[in-house]
């Protein structure tokens, strides 16, 4: 009895794989029957609606061509290069986002009042953004090192001489911000004295060194001593420390004297960001076939169906 059940449960397991592989089979064999059905009705009604078809992509083809030569805006690509030299480039990047944000939402009144542009110039600015120079943006730019270069780039929609005035405007424009306008104001008070300390300095140190060579010189050679008190290397040593003092403290009186000075100046791109001819026309004209093909097999199925209705 057993054996009989496990044969009889073998020939219905058997029976069950059998079914299932037809059914697949069935299945496969009805997808491919669809798909090629599909295929030649797609070719008969591209046949019969070629005039049509035709059309679309005639209407697809001057879609491209007023779009790219009429309704299309022009956009321009400009860049800078700036350093700070006392906020770190995240910093910056608070403060940036809130003319990106001006400059997004289109308020070319309010970028106008920041900026103190004229409005002619402002409305042309289609967004500011700003990244450090692998391309990061800044507010993401994890460096906490003070006075590394970082980019401002700008989206214009014209070129006519409006980058000169926005490189003024916009180093202005972080240059006077309450914090950066305090600090730079007050680091300029503080090189100043102490570049008045250090040449004060550096003359005594020179009058020090004449006359102690005026006391060597007055002495016999024999009876020349030196003292402990008055060692010469060490006044020789101190004017040259004295002197590079002196060095950076100029350089950041004369060069680095604002809170962000320019590094390279704006350039603006001789191409437009816009899309190009080709890639509109690669774009709509297949874009409104594949419309007229689908309107076309609705109507041609739509048109069957009626018939068959009729009869």
């Amino acid at each position: 009895m057993v054996v009989l059940s496990l044969m009889s449960t073998n020939r219905e397991s058997d029976a069950a794989d059998q079914m299932n592989l037809s059914a697949l089979k069935y299945l496969g064999i009805s997808l491919l029957v669809g798909f090629f059905r599909f295929l030649g009705f797609s070719g008969y009604v591209m046949r019969r609606r070629r005039f049509f078809l035709l059309a679309c992509c005639i209407v697809g083809l001057g879609l491209g061509l007023f779009y790219y030569y009429v309704a299309q805006l022009k956009v321009y690509q400009a860049s800078m290069v700036v350093a700070s030299n006392y906020l770190t480039n995240k910093d910056f990047g608070g403060v940036m986002n809130g003319l990106s944000f001006l400059a997004k939402t289109r308020s070319a009144d309010k970028l106008s009042a920041d900026l103190h542009l004229p409005r002619s110039i402002t409305s042309n600015i289609l967004s500011i953004e700003a990244g450090n120079m692998e391309g990061i943006a800044l507010q993401s730019d994890t460096s906490n090192k003070i006075g590394q270069p970082f980019q401002i780039n700008f989206l214009i929609a014209s070129r006519n001489d409006i980058t000169d005035s926005l490189e003024a405007a916009m180093i202005e424009y972080l240059n006077d911000l309450p914090y950066l306008h305090a600090l730079a104001t007050t680091q300029k008070i503080s090189d100043s004295l102490r570049l008045t300390q250090l040449q004060r300095d550096l003359a005594e140190l020179d009058s020090l060194k004449v006359s102690y060579n005026r006391f060597l010189g007055s002495s016999r050679a024999s009876a020349t001593v030196y003292s402990d008190a008055v060692n010469p290397a060490e006044i020789y040593e101190q004017t040259g420390e004295l002197l590079d003092d002196l060095r950076d403290t100029r350089r950041r009186l004369d060069v680095d004297n604002s809170a962000v000075a320019v590094i390279d100046h704006i350039k603006i791109a001789d191409t437009t960001k816009s899309k190009s001819l080709p890639i509109l026309l690669a774009i709509l004209v297949p874009g409104f076939f594949l419309a007229g093909l689908l309107l076309g097999l609705l109507m041609e199925a739509r048109r069957r169906l009626l018939h068959q209705g009729r009869a």
